[in-house]
């Protein structure tokens, strides 16, 4: 009879067992489900948040252009632009001075993020903290 109690038991513990595994893989099935759209959702976001800063940078981009553009400068944040007839009467300006001199700080700011160089000098030999200095 304790046999017969303890195979019993054994055969419950078996099933019991059984039904465990049975219901941990659904659950860890569901929890992998909730991991994966949790993730979906957080690449979603990133995926917009790129698009719409994507858009901001191709914005920016067209706005350097026309300053470029509309000061007579080629395509280039770093060109030196010459005026003036005789050579000895030649000045030689940069985009980015340009901008300094109109006082636009937002076109300034936006050709440093596409590259121009804040020490190239003009034909006076004036850098942006020279000039910065002198003019105030």
């Amino acid at each position: 009879m304790e046999k017969r109690g303890a195979l019993a038991r054994e055969c419950f513990f078996e099933l019991r067992m059984e039904e465990l595994n049975a219901v941990v893989p659904a659950e860890r099935d569901e929890e992998m489900f909730q991991e994966m759209k949790k993730q979906l959702r957080q690449q979603q976001k990133m995926d917009r948040a790129f698009a719409s800063g994507r858009e901001a940078l191709e914005k920016d981009r067209r706005e350097v252009m026309c300053f470029l553009k509309t000061n007579r400068f080629p395509y280039d944040v770093n060109f030196m632009r010459e005026e003036g007839a005789p050579f000895w009467f030649t000045r030689a300006t940069a985009p980015l001075h340009e901008a300094v001199k109109q006082n636009q700080p937002g076109i300034a700011a936006k050709l440093l993020m596409f590259g121009a160089d804040p020490m190239q000098q003009d034909s006076q030999k004036d850098c942006l903290g020279l000039r910065a200095t002198r003019d105030a």
